[in-house]
């Protein structure tokens, strides 16, 4: 008998409550365990696709990888691993492009931070701090 051992990353909107009780029905061999996140991945290191990660096709996550790389923000590699892949980076400039989100993300909510008592910005941060151990 054959024994099959992998696991399959899924990211995105999926729905896995339609298709998991015929998919267990077909494969009643198979052992079946989910877990749910909507945590930052490194695509390459966790294994994860990235039109899956994205909820879309590959012809559609192709097209976005086309858009940031004709805007320098980010560099295609081919994978050692697999030739028909690649693996992205974020070039320098992608880099201070993600930084400059995060910084006028922060200038959004600092208004609104700065209005709670000292008390209250503590305790937010040690939940976001929480939260953000809880997500890695």
């Amino acid at each position: 008998m054959a024994v099959l051992i992998g696991q399959m990353m899924l990211g995105g909107e999926v729905s896995l409550a339609r298709v998991m009780p015929a998919f267990v029905e077909r494969y009643p061999e198979l052992a079946v365990e989910a877990s749910f996140t909507d945590r930052l991945v490194d695509l390459i290191e966790e294994g994860y696709d990235l039109a899956v990660r994205m909820g879309t096709s590959a012809p559609t996550a192709s097209r976005a990888v086309d858009a940031l790389d004709e805007l320098g923000l980010v560099d295609r590699k081919p994978d050692p691993g697999d030739r028909r892949a690649l693996q992205l980076d974020l070039t320098p400039e992608g880099r201070r492009s993600v930084e400059e989100r995060k910084a006028r993300v922060l200038e959004a909510f600092r208004p609104a931070v700065g209005e709670l008592p000292a008390a209250d910005r503590e305790q937010l941060a040690a939940l976001l701090a929480r939260l953000a151990d809880e997500l890695a």
